[in-house]
């Protein structure tokens, strides 16, 4: 197998203004440096952000709702077809890459605002008409919101890091512990196992270690993690995230 020169990309992921340069030689030839590059449909960006990869998504979704709007507003299309395009259309396109996000709450009322823009155009409701989200939801036969499917799918693959063999690299990369000794101002950046964290008490995810009803206490990562491991308690305990009324 031979690389392509012209065709490889270099990226060096660093905190902070300062660019780490990447002198890396095939051939005699050196490589592009980028700060930035797409692979298989997701950004890779050196500031290890996720909101360029959301809004990217966004903009799908936009996309997507304009080029189906036509069909949605057709009179021929009966209401039991628009649930099922959003469910197979629109929900996959934003949830393309969501499972490693680690999101904001800014993030997820960009999420909700692009979900309401579709559903209201499907039903044909305006803002004028004052119609609840949760009215919408109900004339278009939809019992979750996408921030909810998104959050069910990060748990999914919560689970499947947590199972996987220590000797796989996306493994070792995930209990990989990057350290900074230059910290950044204001709030320090969330990790992943306290973004899942914060889905398990948001799901009322009970604990398994004490069944009393007088100790109702919501599960952490840590006994996440050995639940994980077992595949029918996976299914009773962790990933049991009630639906938005």
């Amino acid at each position: 197998m031979k690389v392509n020169v012209g065709e490889t990309k270099m990226m060096a992921f660093k905190r902070g203004e300062i660019t780490t340069k990447c002198d890396i030689l095939i051939e005699g030839e050196k490589g592009e440096q980028v700060k930035k590059f797409v692979y298989l449909g997701s950004p890779f960006i050196n500031d290890d952000k996720h909101d360029r990869d959301i809004g990217r998504r966004m903009n799908a979704i936009n996309k997507v709702n304009g080029a189906l709007l036509a069909i949605m507003n057709s009179k021929s299309v009966s209401r039991q077809v628009s649930p099922a395009i959003h469910n197979g259309v629109l929900i996959p396109t934003l949830m393309y890459g969501s499972e490693s996000w680690v999101w904001q709450k800014k993030n997820k009322s960009r999420i909700n605002a692009v979900e309401m823009r579709s559903l209201r155009s499907t039903c044909g409701v305006f803002r004028k008409d004052k119609c609840r989200k949760g009215d919408v939801r109900e004339r278009c036969v939809l019992k979750e919101d996408a921030v909810t499917t998104v959050e069910k799918g990060m748990l999914r693959w919560f689970g499947h890091l947590e199972r996987m063999n220590e000797r796989r690299i996306m493994k070792q990369i995930y209990r990989g512990n990057v350290c900074d000794v230059n910290v950044d101002k204001g709030c320090p950046r969330k990790f992943y196992a306290n973004h899942i964290g914060g889905i398990l008490k948001k799901g009322q995810s009970l604990s398994t270690r004490n069944r009393r009803a007088c100790m109702k206490r919501l599960m952490d990562v840590s006994e996440a993690r050995e639940a994980c491991k077992d595949r029918t308690m996976r299914k009773s305990v962790v990933f049991v995230y009630p639906s938005r009324k």
